[in-house]
Parts: C-alpha cells; structure tokens; sequence
C-alpha cells in the first residue's frame, strides 16, 4: 500500500514537472494574425468632395423611410418576417451560435463512467474493469485560441449570409415597389395625353371640313395615338411583370388588389447623402465574407502550427478489476488501482511534414488578407461609383424640372394669346401634350435616382452596424 502512494506521488510530480515546462511556452502562443495594413482612414469620406456630413438612419433596415410610403413600409416588413429563405438562414445562424458556444467546453474536463471486459494475455483469466474516467485537453499551443477563431469564423459567416439577404429582399422589394409606381404613374399620364390627342384630333376633323386644314395632317395625328396605345400597352405589361416580382417577393402567389390605389405620394428629388464614411464598408456583405475567409485562414494556420508542438492531454481515473472467470466479482479480492498524469503526443518523424503543412498555411492566411483588402477596395469603388450615379440621376431630375417649368410658362403664354383672339386651341393642346411627355420623362428620372439609391445602399449592405437582431 505504501509503494503504491509513493508510485501515485511520483507520477503526480512528473506530471506537474511537465506542466510547468509547457505552461510558458503556450503562455507566448496563440493563433497567428495576418497583417492587414489599412487602405484607408476610417474617418475617410467615399465622396472627398463633399465638405459636411449629413445625418443618416441608424438602423440598417430603415433607409426606405426615406420615401414616406406607408405600403412601402409594411411590404418589407412582410418580407423580412415572412420569406421563407431567411427563415431557414435565421435558424442556421442560431444553430452556429449553439455550436460556437460549445468550443469552449472542449477543453474543460470531461469525466465518465467506463465499463468494460480484457482478457488476460495468457487468454485464461477474463476481468471485469469499472470506474471513473476523466480527460482534460489542455489547448495548448493556439489550438484552443485557433478553434475559437474558426467557430468565430463559422458565425460572422453565417451573419454575413443573412446580412446580405435581407439586404437583397428590402433591395429587390423597394425596386419592383418603385417600378409598380412608375408604370402606374406613366399609364396615367398615357390616359391623359390620349384625351388630348382625342381632342386634337376632334379639332383638326372640324378644321379640315371648314377648309382650314390640311387633310395630309391627320394621318400624323392617328400615328400619334397609335403610338400612345402601344406605350400604355407597353406599361400594363410593366406592371404586371412588377406586380408578380413583388408578388413572389412577398411570399404570395398573386398581386395584392389593394396596389392598384392611386397613387398620391411623391418620390424624393434630392437625396442628403453628401459624405460616407469609410467605416461603413464593414457592413458591406462581401467585405464581411472576405473577412471570415481570412478568420478561417488564420484558424487553420494556427492549428498546423500547433500540430508541430506536442498534444498534452490531463487524464485522471479510479478503476476497479474482478477476475470474473473464477466468479469473484464484487468481493473482497476486487483490485483497485488510481491514476494520474499527462497523455502527451509528440510528433517525432513526420515533423517535416507538418512544418511544410504550416508554411501552406501561412502562404494561405496571407492570401487571404490580400483578398480581404481587395475586396475592400472594390466595395470602396463601387460605393463611390454609387454615389455619383446617384448625384448625375439627381442632376437629371433637375434639368426635367427646368424643361417642365419652361413648359408651364409656354402653356401660360399660350393661354393668354388665345384669350387675345391670337391664336386657337390646337397649339394649347400641343403644348400639353408636350408637357405630359416631360413629366412624364421627371416620373422616370425620379425612379432612376430612387432605384440608384437602393443601389447605393445594396452596395454598402446598410449604412452602420446591424441593430435588429438576426
């Protein structure tokens, strides 16, 4: 009995002489980080040409407000609650969080039960073992700091994935809304220029049947309402097709009769988006998808490199063994042994292999930081390039203000010469139809800059950092 406490007590020295040779050198290890020199400050404006900053919605899922459109708001939030695809992203995502949680408790402890039969090497005699068992893997060496990492990785993936399609559905939502309005908007002004073009037509029948017109003149009237038909049929069709996308957006099988309301609100002409910063761009879902490759690169870097280093395991146990053979099983001659000590793995022979192993990992890690930054640099791109699209749209609608204005004050002068006596109907009805044509031109450069600003912010995959949890 005291052999065996002296054995025990060694055993327990030599497994703490162990621990304190190793505890140093994890102490100085943990999972590699690439060097990512920034390409630019993070207080940096993607539109340098811009002086001030301009407020903008906090919440990432908030800029449509920006058109006032209270049946706007409710689709997307239909959306966002009810399509199925981000549903099951959600459910993903949760299902990475369970799992990244339990990264840690792979290294803690681990006890059990253990039960089983040996036979003996002479084959006579068969034992019966019992008794608890415990492990503890230490996670030396970067290994436990590595599979964090990589199960941090894991979930800023799978946030990303949701991230960008909820970006996607609001995005192709509030296009397929701005195009429904913009076929209902330019049907009404087709239904508008064909009265006039009746009209005119009535005028210019009874023009040539006084002999005041010229009859050559009336086939050019009949083009023109031929061609008003074929741009109302051309609209419908446009409807219809924005209608069914927003259908299936929605998650329904047919379009809502309740969109077919008149339309009574505006879309915004100018849009107060003068300075970005830079910052933003870490929202954008491709910058974050570029960024967990390079978490995963460094994970896999820092577990090659601890698999050149030793594997020091903690074990721990109480056994128990009966000679079930002579049926002796719970009796006094039960035999009872403790145990203690480290389980150490040390890589001897392939060591070469899994140098040559870290090396590849690295090579990988830092490719991956060059496509992070990359990626960074078109997403940089992409919003700039955004930006001023959004601004020449915005231009455009001035420039079809001023015509439509002009247009106006040709009507008025027109109105004036008629009540003079100077002039008759037709050059009236001429000048609205031509007004109808502009505004009906301002309609679609409105939409145009509202579908560049969902652009804009597709491209930055929401202007700061989620609130609303996934």
């Amino acid at each position: 009995m005291l052999n065996s406490v002296r054995s025990g007590q060694r055993l327990a020295l030599t497994s703490l002489l162990w621990l304190a040779l190793a505890w140093p050198l994890d102490a100085c290890m943990s999972a590699p980080r690439a060097q990512v020199t920034p390409d630019f400050a993070l207080d940096q404006a993607m539109n340098p040409r811009a002086g001030q900053a301009r407020a903008l919605p906090q919440d990432d899922l908030a800029w449509w407000q920006v058109f006032q459109d209270a049946q706007l708001q409710a689709l997307v939030q239909q959306t966002l609650h009810d399509n199925l695809n981000l549903q099951a992203e959600r459910q993903r995502l949760q299902a990475e969080r369970r799992l990244a949680d339990q990264t840690d408790k792979e290294f803690l402890p681990q006890a059990g039960w253990l039960s089983q039969s040996v036979t003996s090497a002479s084959g006579i005699d068969m034992f019966y073992q019992y008794g608890f068992d415990a492990t503890w893997e230490m996670g030396w060496f970067g290994r436990k700091d590595s599979r964090q990492l990589l199960s941090r990785g894991e979930v800023l993936g799978e946030a990303a994935r949701v991230r960008a399609l909820k970006v996607s559905l609001v995005g192709d939502v509030v296009r397929a809304y701005l195009q429904l309005r913009q076929a209902q908007r330019a049907l009404l002004r087709q239904e508008q220029a064909a009265q006039w073009l009746k009209r005119q037509d009535d005028l210019h029948q009874q023009g040539v049947a006084l002999g005041l017109l010229a009859a050559a003149d009336t086939q050019a009237i009949k083009r023109q309402e031929i061609q008003s038909k074929l741009l109302s049929e051309q609209w419908q069709a446009r409807q219809q097709q924005a209608a069914m996308r927003l259908a299936l957006l929605c998650g329904r099988t047919a379009p809502d009769p309740h969109w077919q309301s008149e339309i009574t609100a505006s879309l915004p002409q100018h849009y107060r988006l003068d300075r970005l910063p830079v910052r933003l761009l870490n929202a954008q879902p491709d910058v974050q998808r570029a960024r967990v490759r390079l978490m995963q690169a460094e994970a896999e870097a820092g577990l090659a490199r601890a698999d050149r280093y030793p594997s020091i395991n903690i074990g721990a146990g109480y056994f128990f063994a009966s000679n079930i053979t002579q049926n002796i099983v719970f009796d006094g001659d039960t035999n009872a042994s403790p145990s203690f000590g480290p389980v150490i793995n040390i890589p001897l022979f392939d060591w070469g292999r899994r140098r040559q192993i870290y090396a590849a990992r690295r090579q990988q890690m830092d490719a991956a930081a060059k496509d992070y930054r990359a990626q960074v640099r078109r997403a940089y791109t992409e919003v700039v390039e955004d930006l001023k699209i959004l601004q020449e749209r915005e231009q455009s609608i001035h420039l079809q203000k001023t015509t439509l204005q002009s247009d106006q004050q040709t009507l008025q002068a027109s109105a004036a010469r008629q009540r003079l006596g100077l002039t008759g109907q037709l050059p009236i009805i001429a000048t609205h139809l031509q007004a109808i044509t502009d505004q009906t031109r301002l309609d679609d450069a409105e939409v145009d800059a509202a579908i560049a600003y969902v652009r804009l912010y597709k491209a930055l995959g929401g202007p700061t950092q989620a609130r609303s949890k996934s």
